[in-house]
């Protein structure tokens, strides 16, 4: 009954007041731990999730993983709550945590819509070709086939970006005068 209370305080501040940002989240949590019913802690974890993405990104993390589980069939939410994660400047800045949470998505640990997922996939090969690029372009191709050879052997890539890496791979090789390597990295390009 006390935690009713509590929430139903909590509920009264203004959300972008420094008190409720430092006590709502402790409230919450409690709320959410001793709470039974699943309609009634969703709301509470969508409120958390929105103070913690901008204060703690673990705890955020954390929130959109619970969510994720009592709550796999609310794509809308949970695409909301990736995107904000994806768009963090911490998952900006690294790419290994931004392409493993595209790796979770093309597994399918989180349920969303195939015109997300494609979006959030083509975000990724962007990511991951980017230097790579520049150095093909500069004309340090040595370079770049390392880059490429990284990209389609990092455990991380899509089945899209291993097919990319070997497509550009094969291209660079014929441009240096590699038959057998253009060959060979083409063939592996068209069988992925």
């Amino acid at each position: 009954k006390y935690l009713d209370g509590m929430m139903a305080c909590v509920s009264k501040i203004d959300e972008k007041s420094d008190f409720y940002k430092r006590e709502a989240p402790g409230v919450f949590e409690k709320f959410i731990a001793r709470e039974k019913s699943l309609k009634r802690k969703k709301p509470v974890l969508s409120r958390l999730f929105q103070i913690y993405i901008s204060s703690n990104l673990l705890k955020a993390e954390k929130v959109l993983m619970t969510f994720n589980k009592a709550y796999k069939n609310d794509k809308k939410t949970i695409e909301a709550m990736l995107a904000r994660v994806l768009d963090h400047p911490e998952v900006k800045s690294n790419e290994r945590k931004f392409l493993s949470y595209v790796k979770r998505i093309n597994q399918g640990e989180f349920k969303v819509s195939r015109k997300v997922a494609n979006k959030i996939k083509l975000n990724a090969l962007s990511v991951q070709f980017k230097d790579v690029e520049k150095n093909n372009t500069k004309g340090s191709q040595l370079k770049a086939l390392r880059g490429y050879y990284q990209i389609f052997n990092d455990k991380i890539s899509s089945r899209d970006a291993k097919k990319n890496a070997a497509y550009n791979m094969a291209v660079l090789y014929q441009k240096i005068g590699y038959a057998d390597k253009f060959y060979y990295w083409a063939n592996v390009a068209l069988n992925l």
